[in-house]
């Protein structure tokens, strides 16, 4: 898969940022050996083939990724759904590391997950993990 993007520093200024991968989960079951109602999750974006690129002279490139509530939408989601919404969670940073990965306690839901490199229009080859101790569905 490729890794397509942009600025998700500020996606709300950055119109081409909803042309980047969208990945969907529905987190449908919270932590079991808890009280509250949330569920702990860990996304992870890897760059993939770097250390080949690397011996071309080519460095990592700043990735990072941003989640969003979709509620029940379904489908991709839009320019104007980023535009009027914030991100729900997203990596701390873009930086130039090989994985970024975040952990996070959310309630259950349906969520979008947008990969993304810092600079617009800059591509690169990745792997998306998402852990949780609960049921997952993924599209």
């Amino acid at each position: 898969m490729k890794l397509k993007r942009l600025t998700v520093v500020t996606p709300h200024s950055d119109y081409t940022f909803a042309n980047n991968p969208q990945f969907r989960v529905q987190l449908t079951d919270s932590d079991p050996d808890d009280d509250d109602e949330l569920c702990t999750v860990i996304f992870a974006v890897m760059q993939k083939y770097r250390r080949n690129l690397k011996q071309d002279g080519l460095d990592n490139v700043p990735i990072g990724f941003a989640v969003y509530d979709a509620g029940g939408s379904r489908g991709r989601l839009s320019k104007q759904f980023f535009a009027a919404n914030k991100s729900a969670m997203r990596s701390a940073a873009f930086i130039n590391l090989r994985e970024m990965t975040g952990r996070f306690r959310v309630p259950p839901g349906n969520y979008v997950i947008v990969p993304s490199t810092f600079e617009p229009n800059e591509e690169a080859e990745f792997m998306l993990r998402v852990y949780t101790n609960g049921f997952i569905e993924s599209e």
